[in-house]
Order: C-alpha cells, then structure tokens, then sequence
C-alpha cells in the first residue's frame, strides 16, 4: 500500500475537505477561497470541475493512509503553461506529502504536454515556498508584498 496517493477530486470527499479547509492554519494562506467555505462553495467548486467537456482544470484529492489530507490542481492552462495551487490539511504537515504531491503534478503536467508550470503563494507560507524550491521551483516575480509567482520549467 502507497502511504500517498491521488484520485480526482469527487463528492465523497466533501466532509473531509471542508473539515480541513476551514482549519484557520490552512485558510489564511488560500485567498481564493470564501472564509469560511461552506459546503455550498465546495459543490460550485465540483460543479465548475465537471461541467466542462474538455477540461480546463484538473484537481486531485491528496490520500496520505487513504484519508483525505489535501488537494493539488492544475489551472489555466494555455498552451505549454499552466498554474498549479495545492493546501494540505495541518495535521499533515511534515510527512512529505507535498513533495509527492508536487512530483505527482509535474508528472501529470507533462502528459498534458505542459511546460511550464506556476504557483502563486503568499510570501509568508514558508512551508509552501520550501516545498516548491525544494522540487524545482524557483521565485518569478514579486506581485506585492502579499504573494510571488514561483516557476517550474519541465
């Protein structure tokens, strides 16, 4: 059995997310989510997943011991480029679950014939940055003193 494992995102883990998500550790560093979100917002965010016949996004729950720990999504693409973003549920933090997780991403990156890949962070998510530089990553551009753009090249 893989400690860490990837499935698309589905309903079923919607209790799991929202338990995880709205842990404030986790939340003050994901600007593009409603605080707190709501079971609502996770339907519209799997409606929007689904609703495309060709998808602009791909987005996986992240298993580590086959319980929900997080997700990792792949976003506007174009062409070669894409935007990734993941969070991983605190209590999970410190198990090398993002380092699989990034790895697992740029893999899939690549079959889709990406590039490039980008992750917009907030200049204050240390666990975050470190786990971008440490697979590749390294800083593009400061947008403010908020958030950097961090870029992979596959």
């Amino acid at each position: 059995m893989e400690e860490i494992e990837f499935e698309p995102l589905k309903k079923k883990h919607k209790k799991r997310f929202l338990k995880l998500v709205n842990d404030p550790l986790v939340l003050r560093y994901i600007t593009s989510y409603k605080n707190p979100y709501l079971p609502e917002h996770f339907d519209k965010f799997i409606k929007r997943i689904y609703s495309n016949k060709k998808p602009a996004e791909f987005t996986f729950a992240i298993n580590f011991r086959k319980k929900f720990a997080g997700i990792i999504e792949i976003f506007k693409i174009k062409k070669s480029k894409a935007e990734i973003g993941f969070w991983i549920g605190s209590h999970y933090h410190n198990k090398g679950i993002g380092t699989k997780a990034i790895n697992f991403i740029k893999k899939y990156a690549s079959s889709l014939n990406l590039s490039e890949l980008y992750a917009n962070t907030i200049n204050d998510n240390k666990g975050a940055i470190k786990i971008l530089e440490r697979n590749g990553f390294s800083k593009y551009k400061k947008i403010s003193n908020i958030s950097s753009i961090y870029r992979c090249k596959l």
